[in-house]
């Protein structure tokens, strides 16, 4: 299961936009390249606290790996659509806190929230 939806990317992009950088010149929008993006930017998140955590994690249990999944695919998006220029400063911003985010919890310095009575398997070393 994914920690973001394409749904969760067409609520902050717009139909308009994702057509843009997934089908220019389309009517609709790609889903299956919204859905690479998805899955690169969970493979990301798992890679980063993999280490720490057993992943995948329950994606439904954190709002924040939520939100950094989105922002991690809409980089992907931007970055395989703008191959000449890029992404909007914004957007590299975004991926650039949602990296930060994933150092720390990487280090131990975050704590994903959990909801009551679910907690994320430590792996010690």
């Amino acid at each position: 299961m994914s920690y973001s939806t394409a749904s969760d990317i067409e609520m902050e992009l717009g139909t308009a936009e994702l057509v843009r950088l997934t089908n220019a010149g389309g009517e609709t929008y790609n889903v299956l390249k919204i859905l690479a993006a998805i899955d690169f930017a969970d493979l990301t998140i798992n890679a980063y606290l993999g280490a720490r955590l057993e992943t995948p994690l329950p994606a439904a249990k954190c709002g924040i790996l939520r939100k950094i999944s989105k922002d991690l695919a809409i980089y992907n998006l931007y970055e395989g659509a703008c191959a000449r220029t890029s992404p909007p400063t914004g957007i590299v911003w975004k991926r650039q806190f949602a990296m930060e985010m994933l150092e720390k919890v990487q280090s131990g310095d975050l704590r994903l929230p959990q909801n009551p009575g679910s907690v994320p398997a430590i792996i010690h070393n």
